[in-house]
């Protein structure tokens, strides 16, 4: 039987659409000369927790292969991405799925010093049983579901895994780019629009650009000559001995951070075998994973990395406006990304043993708030004005809607406990409500004065909020025989309190018009 290698530069793995066309397969240079002659495709086998990962590795690609000629530019035929990408590599076998020789690396595969996988995990015959979502829970998205897994799955789960796995229990390490075991690999990037091709030679200028100021930096330790660039070109025998120093890696070092060997079987199917390490594969603990991800912002209390827990209105404000975080480089707006660009973020949160969700959010920023972006002046107003927003929305969820529903459910007592956690469900409702407006409103209000867009915003708050005490009376257990009084009481402490609210930006001797609409 001939020998099976699934070679990325010259077999066609990868399945892509694009315009016009029907989903037919490529080879990974065919990728990148699509991508770098800005050609629209899409993934048609990639899932979408693996998006960012497969991204980045695309990027950070791209920008060693442009760093290792000179210069600038992309190439833009598949031919010379394959001869620039096998001289990075010394090699075909980096770029193969499978390499039965272990002294030689695979695709985001290490050589194995030992030349055997004695004491390797069983085989494991699905991709997804090493992607960053195995979980006993199964939360999202369930492990073992694919049941005819094809070559291009096997390198999506490898390159996701190997670049934003996460500590997975002992002997199983995380990536260098997180900010401790439990953390993750967030992106909060800028770009003209969502497209693969727009993005991927976007960033690969922002990364290129980075360069000179991450040698610079002496925190970082990276070298004017550089230094390993695919680390899983490296042999890697699992030992704290060969463990690597950051100051030994390229600036735009691509890294695994398991031990993996893929197989293939008789049958052509393919197989892989696992083994764990006794430490991080990149001596990065200390630096709380502040290693110049340029996707990643970093907080400037302590210079962690960012671990995002979900991406509500409530965090992206606080990262954008609050002066507390160092911005990400690729979250920079561009002048290629036009007076109206996208903010992209996503996050695949992690927790002990599980995935916790994954999160994405487009935000639109319209050119008056670019404008003010742009200035110091601008962008602190915008901030003050999302911080108020918050405040504002919090006062509103807190002392007009939770006092309301608790009236509700405790049949309009006297005396409220407010200990009382019953109507939480519904007081996330309403901020699940508020994080689909947030932005929108607040550059919509970004040039009105301080007082009008307060107002502004509180009113529309209360709207909502008024919204959702209607359900809590139609679907809140009330008790029976105090129906009636409890109603009554909760919309009249409702009204109360918005009016206490919607007064302090009213002009003197005018009633709210919310109160008005109300007799």
């Amino acid at each position: 039987m001939p020998e099976i290698r699934w070679n990325l530069l010259t077999d066609e793995i990868f399945t892509i659409v694009h315009a016009g066309d029907s989903a037919h397969a490529v080879s990974l240079p065919d990728v990148l000369a699509m991508l770098s002659s800005d050609i629209p495709i899409e993934f048609a086998a990639l899932q979408p927790h693996q998006f960012h990962a497969w991204h980045a590795f695309l990027v950070q690609l791209g920008a060693i292969v442009v760093h290792s000629v000179g210069g600038d530019a992309l190439p833009s035929a598949a031919d010379d991405w394959r001869s620039r990408l096998l001289e990075v590599a010394g090699g075909d076998d980096p770029w193969c799925l499978v390499t039965d020789d272990l002294d030689h690396p695979a695709f985001m595969q290490p050589p194995v010093p030992e030349r055997s996988l004695k004491g390797w995990s069983d085989p494991v015959s699905f991709p997804d049983e090493l992607d960053v979502l195995v979980t006993a829970k199964n939360h999202d998205l369930k492990s073992n579901r694919m049941t005819a897994p094809r070559p291009e799955h096997w390198a999506y789960s490898l390159v996701t895994l190997q670049t934003s796995g996460g500590f997975d229990g002992r002997m199983n390490y995380g990536v260098a780019r997180m900010n401790g075991g439990y953390g993750n690999r967030p992106s909060i990037a800028a770009a003209r629009d969502p497209g693969w091709s727009t993005r991927f030679i976007r960033d690969v200028a922002v990364l290129l650009s980075c360069r000179a100021k991450l040698i610079e930096e002496g925190h970082f330790g990276y070298t004017a000559d550089g230094g390993h660039r695919l680390i899983w070109t490296l042999p890697w025998d699992g030992s704290l001995e060969s463990q690597l120093a950051l100051p030994e890696c390229d600036p735009f070092f691509i890294e695994v951070c398991r031990r993996i060997r893929l197989i293939a079987d008789p049958d052509g199917s393919i197989v892989g075998r696992r083994k764990g390490s006794a430490a991080e594969r990149i001596a990065t603990k200390d630096l709380h994973g502040n290693v110049g991800d340029i996707w990643v912002p970093i907080r400037l209390s302590d210079g962690a990395a960012l671990t995002a827990r979900d991406l509500s209105y409530k965090l992206v404000q606080e990262i954008i406006f609050s002066g507390d975080w160092l911005h990400s480089a690729a979250s920079e707006p561009y002048g290629e990304d036009g007076p109206s660009p996208l903010l992209l973020a996503t996050a695949m949160v992690r927790g002990q043993g599980k995935t916790d969700g994954l999160y994405e959010r487009q935000i639109r920023v319209p050119a008056k708030a670019r404008a003010l972006l742009a200035t110091g002046a601008g962008r602190e107003r915008l901030g003050q004005r999302s911080r108020e927003f918050v405040t504002l929305t919090s006062d509103i969820q807190t002392k007009v809607l939770k006092r309301a529903l608790l009236t509700l459910i405790q049949g309009g007592p006297d005396r409220l406990d407010l200990t009382d956690d019953r109507c939480k469900p519904l007081l996330t409702r309403l901020d699940s409500l508020v994080d689909t407006i947030f932005f929108d409103r607040l550059f919509d209000l970004a040039e009105a004065d301080a007082g009008t867009a307060s107002a502004r915003w509180s009113a529309e708050v209360i709207d909502l909020a008024r919204g959702i005490l209607a359900e809590g009376i139609d679907g809140l257990p009330i008790p029976e025989a105090r129906r009636p009084r409890a109603i009554a009481l909760a919309e009249l402490r409702f009204n109360w309190s918005a009016r206490d609210i919607l007064g302090r930006y009213q002009p003197t001797g005018e009633q709210p018009s919310h109160e008005r609409s109300d007799h």
